[in-house]
């Protein structure tokens, strides 16, 4: 519309006019677009306001049960299922950052915390839709046990939805290193340089990876790590040739101490 009312102006500085015809057929088209984007505003400004009378609402409704987990929380500050309560209600009723912020002060009242405690809630959280807290309780899990593979997947996934161009890259290239035959893992990272305007890096990711045709048959080597980072056991596995959008599953078993997660590469 902005584009036809510039042409409009520019022909009447010019003193140009369009023939009969298309004088009709223009006016009729541009009624017919400011119309369209008089109601398109509309709805969407109904729609800003009805959500705000629901996160009001909710607010309301969850406001005794805030209360009290906060009262609670005051006392017993460790306490996971009481924090993550919180952060939900937090979060449902439009209060992302307080959600957020909840497992900030979890992490801080119980620093021997255990990983699983905070990248469990985390992923439910994402999965849920709510990927301001979901990505905070990650981050603050993963500081503790960085392996986790499919935790993160998960924070990746909540930068992705929260366009965290800062944030995306580094968790992609996270991912990537555990994970680097992965097409999430791959998509995350294209994601994360197109987040950043840096397009040829995009297509450098594509070109290399994201192939058309059958693989070649390959080995890998999976390695398994502790908490550390460090392999505490391996395994090998021949890899035959895969059609394109198809998978080859194998089962695993090693044995080790102290397994928090694992990586594999070509070899």
């Amino acid at each position: 519309l902005a584009r036809l009312v510039a042409s409009s102006q520019s022909r009447k500085a010019r003193s140009a006019h369009l023939a009969p015809a298309d004088q009709q057929l223009f006016t009729r088209d541009s009624t017919a677009r400011a119309q369209a984007t008089a109601r398109q505003r509309a709805t969407l400004a109904a729609a800003l306001q009805q959500l705000a009378a629901d996160s009001t609402a909710l607010t309301t409704t969850f406001a005794p049960a805030i209360q009290s987990l906060n009262d609670y929380l005051a006392v017993y500050p460790g306490d996971v299922d009481a924090a993550t309560s919180l952060a939900i209600l937090y979060a449902q009723s439009g209060h992302a950052a307080q959600a957020a912020a909840v497992f900030d002060s979890l992490a801080a009242h119980a620093k021997d915390l255990d990983a699983e405690a905070l990248l469990g809630p985390g992923m439910r959280l994402v999965g849920q839709g709510m990927y301001r807290p979901g990505a905070r309780a990650l981050a603050l899990g993963l500081a503790k046990n960085p392996y986790r593979r499919d935790a993160l997947f998960s924070l990746a996934a909540a930068y992705y939805q929260l366009r965290d161009s800062a944030s995306l890259l580094p968790t992609a290239q996270r991912l990537l290193a555990l994970d680097p035959l992965g097409r999430p893992s791959l998509r995350f990272m294209a994601a994360g340089w197109d987040f950043r305007g840096a397009r040829d890096s995009v297509a450098s990711v594509v070109a290399a990876n994201l192939k058309a045709g059958s693989s070649r048959p390959f080995r890998i080597t999976l390695e398994f790590l502790d908490a550390a980072g460090q392999p505490v056991a391996s395994y090998t596995q021949d890899i035959p040739a895969i059609p394109p959008r198809q998978s080859q599953a194998f089962d695993v078993k090693v044995s080790g101490r102290g397994i928090a997660g694992w990586r594999y590469r070509a070899s």
